[in-house]
């Protein structure tokens, strides 16, 4: 009987070992801020996160070739890497293509109160891009900034599209984030010199949805 009772207690720790993620993602905010959809206001959420290699591989992260999510229907950060989902009773809440002001676009309500936020917030709009992929080593964490409107609602020059959340007042809203990194078909397209980088470091491909297992709460602004 104790042996069947130690097999069984190994097989449930084999069982959790093998649900920890390879690729953990922690987004650093512990809120969000927006405007009512309606406000002609908006903010720009400055969103730190990492991601770390919780396995013994080298892991490639590839973001340039997703397949999974309908992405007219997420909110993506300037990185082009992180992307969120606004929920509501757990809900998905509908995003609309929004005409945006392609010369002020940056000239909003932005209700950051520190000296440190606008640094940050200069710096990384001069700086959106994170390259189409990268190699994380083993137990290796990178930590990335980005920045993302909810309700970009900017009247200006119709030049380009953005996407906004249906956000009304007096209701409680939260965003889940996550990375869709499903690359199933992209290792016959990447670059040259990404598969030699892939192939010297005997990297695996990362291929699926890494996402962060917390919800963020998101405050409404008044827009008075």
């Amino acid at each position: 009987m104790k042996f069947i009772c130690a097999i069984s207690i190994f097989f449930l720790l084999s069982c959790n070992s093998n649900k920890k993620e390879s690729i953990i993602l922690n987004v650093l905010n512990d809120t969000l801020v927006t405007y009512s959809l309606n406000s002609t206001k908006d903010t720009a959420n400055i969103i730190k996160y990492s991601l770390e290699n919780n396995s013994d591989k080298a892991i490639y992260i590839n973001n340039n070739f997703a397949t999974i999510f309908d992405h007219s229907k997420s909110l993506i950060l300037n990185d082009k890497l992180l992307e969120l989902n606004i929920t509501n009773d757990n809900k998905i809440v509908n995003c609309g293509l929004t005409i945006t002001d392609f010369v002020n676009s940056f000239d909003c309500d932005d209700s950051r109160n520190s000296a440190n936020q606008r640094i940050e917030y200069d710096y990384i709009k001069k700086s959106p891009d994170v390259s189409a992929g990268f190699i994380l080593h083993p137990k290796e964490k990178k930590y990335f900034i980005g920045y993302v409107k909810i309700t970009d609602q900017n009247i200006g020059i119709q030049h380009i599209n953005s996407v906004s959340a249906d956000i009304k007042k007096n209701k409680k809203y939260y965003a889940q984030f996550f990375i869709d990194a499903k690359t199933s078909r992209a290792i016959e397209i990447l670059p040259w010199d990404v598969k030699e980088n892939i192939k010297t470091n005997n990297c695996k491909i990362f291929d699926g949805v890494i996402k962060f297992d917390k919800k963020i709460p998101v405050k409404i602004l008044d827009s008075n």
